[in-house]
């Protein structure tokens, strides 16, 4: 595995190790309300890829969504199977979205959490 790839396996991500191919697919995937705010981040560094699944040239991918009524999931599904679709050695692939509402800012990585705040400050309590 190389380092390129190895980067989204370390405490920033908790998602299972992914060949380097797939993970630059998927940083190809902006998050579309990041890129609202003015700072665009890939489904990997907010965390919203869940989980990579590969049989052969079958890519199972799921996200976790920010909100449970993200009315965003059906772009962000078409967009992941289309990006990893791309690779010469995938013949399908399958984006799920789970509903459910367990993604919270620490699922982003620290990077993604440093660019989210320059644009965003957090208000002093």
């Amino acid at each position: 595995m190389s380092e390129q790839a190895a980067q989204w396996r370390g405490a920033d991500l908790d998602i299972p190790v992914i060949d380097e191919d797939i993970a630059a697919a998927l940083r190809t995937v902006i998050d579309p309300c990041s890129a609202a705010t003015g700072a665009p981040l890939s489904l990997l560094e907010m965390g919203l890829v869940r989980r990579v699944e590969r049989n052969g040239s079958h890519v199972v991918v799921d996200l976790r969504l920010t909100s449970p009524i993200c009315w965003n999931a059906a772009p962000m599904r078409e967009a992941v199977e289309r990006a990893v679709a791309e690779l010469p050695d995938v013949d399908s692939v399958v984006c799920n979205a789970d509903h459910g509402m367990d993604w919270t800012p620490a699922n982003m990585t620290s990077d993604a959490k440093r660019r989210l705040q320059v644009i965003r400050p957090v208000p002093a309590r």
